[in-house]
């Protein structure tokens, strides 16, 4: 063994001593930047540990039952008295981030995040089998160039820009690709279910599966009631603390409106369609919207494709031109780079046009990392409407509520000290700049969206900024 290093019991002995000496009453003498740094370097840490946690997890697994006559994941469930669900889903995402061998070295060296090489182990997954020896290290460098650049989730879909990159000719052809989503189609229809039955303890339990497409108007309409409830709730908060009622009155409300988790919200979302259904009609409703994007050159071109649903699953084009034929049909026809030409008249509100527009140019709230759907978020003036901000796309972002408090400008801040919003003119996508007391600390590029497209350097930005300042950071966001 080399000079200098420990084995791993001697390297865990070490640290638990190390944690069981440290002087918490200390830090009450430290500034609020000395406590970031200290989070940061922390968190850091954590993570390293979270990502030897999940290779000595994997490895352990392969004797657990040799060893203890129980499987890891029930000897984790009993050991750490964890429930089954939980326990499980630690062993599979130890399963992902130790499965290859370069992605799992830099996990425990700590240059990769433990949730991004799990999320490199299922991207990984999803490559051919064809792969040769050679092109699986180039997809796992591939991957693990792009973990810097892109959340957990955005990076294992990026699957198919990395099989393009490393093994073009094992890209599926068009008619490979429809012939799949049939398939899938069949597969997920044959899977259709929906059971419930009584839980013994005063509730009914509910379980069943959906095709995407069928699924989709039954996610949008809870998510509609979820979001009109959540905003509801907020302004009944706000006008019950403007009473001053007492500590009591606001705990309460608080638990009835605030404190809710999205599931619970989602079940109240239920009751309330189905609630406000005992009045409906009987016969169909309205029929579907279907938005159609599509470039000016396909469209001229009249191509037939698959469909892309708002939650971007694919579906075939069969369904596609079927959805058609009883839907109303918003045309929104896309130019060269991507930016919407044409979806109606300028007003002083926002119409459901341009709205309709924001969700499929922003896809959600636009800040950094944020993953709040178009439903949750408000269209955001990045010139104000009281200074003469028009309500037009190359004005407009959307932003879920609690970035949007935080991107409002204050109009007593100093420029450079505050987040700001633009619309790229090349891209017609946003680009947010954060203070540069922000940029100071993070000290690195995020990139939501588009991974190999850099930010746009506007040199406008960030007006005021002296030259002793660090570069400004950008975040390119695409929808």
């Amino acid at each position: 063994m080399e000079q200098g290093w420990r084995t791993t019991a001697e390297a865990l002995t070490a640290l638990e001593a190390v944690m069981s000496s440290i002087d918490h009453d200390e830090r009450v003498r430290l500034s609020a930047p000395e406590r970031l740094v200290l989070m940061k370097r922390a968190r850091s840490f954590e993570d390293r540990a979270v990502s030897l946690a999940c290779v000595l997890t994997d490895e352990a697994s392969q004797s657990s039952v040799a060893a203890t006559g129980t499987p890891i994941t029930s000897l984790i469930g009993l050991d750490e008295g964890r429930d089954s669900h939980d326990a499980a889903r630690q062993v599979f995402q130890a399963r992902d981030l130790a499965r290859h061998k370069a992605v799992k070295e830099a996990a425990l060296a700590g240059t990769v995040s433990s949730r991004h090489a799990a999320a490199i182990g299922k991207g990984m997954a999803q490559l051919p089998s064809a792969l040769t020896a050679e092109q699986t290290l180039r997809a796992e460098q591939a991957f693990l160039d792009r973990a810097a650049r892109n959340t957990p989730r955005r990076l294992a879909e990026l699957a198919p820009q990395v099989l393009a990159e490393v093994a073009p000719e094992l890209v599926p052809t068009g008619e490979d690709e429809a012939a799949r989503l049939v398939r899938q189609r069949r597969r997920a229809f044959s899977k259709r279910s929906l059971r419930w039955g009584d839980d013994g303890d005063g509730s009914t339990w509910l379980h069943g599966s959906l095709p995407h497409l069928e699924a989709a108007p039954l996610i949008s309409l809870v998510e509609a009631y979820v979001e009109s409830d959540r905003r509801a709730a907020r302004d009944r908060f706000r006008s019950t603390r403007a009473t001053d009622p007492g500590p009591r009155v606001m705990r309460d409300q608080a638990a009835k409106d605030i404190n809710r988790t999205p599931e619970q919200r989602r079940a109240d979302a239920l009751t309330h369609i189905i609630s406000d259904h005992r009045d409906a009609p009987t016969s169909i409703g309205d029929r579907p919207r279907i938005v159609v994007t599509i470039r000016e050159q396909d469209l001229r071109e009249r191509a037939e494709r698959a469909g892309v649903l708002a939650k971007g699953a694919t579906i075939t084009a069969g369904d596609l031109r079927r959805l058609c034929c009883d839907a109303d049909l918003m045309p929104v026809v896309l130019g060269g780079p991507s930016e919407i030409l044409d979806v109606g008249r300028t007003q002083r509100l926002v119409t459901p046009a341009i709205r309709k527009a924001l969700s499929l140019r922003d896809g959600g709230c636009i800040f950094p990392q944020c993953s709040a759907p178009d439903s949750a978020c408000e269209a955001h003036h990045l010139q104000p409407w009281w200074a003469g901000g028009a309500t037009a796309l190359w004005n407009l972002v959307l932003l879920c509520p609690h970035h949007h408090q935080l991107m409002e400008p204050d109009r007593w801040s100093r420029p450079g000290d505050r987040w700001v919003i633009h619309i790229d003119p090349d891209t017609g996508q946003a680009v947010v700049t954060p203070p540069n007391r922000t940029a100071r600390f993070t000290a690195r590029q995020h990139v939501r969206g588009a991974p190999d497209d850099p930010p746009v350097s506007d040199p406008h930005i960030a007006g005021g900024r002296d030259d002793r300042s660090p570069p400004d950071q950008m975040y390119a966001v695409t929808g």
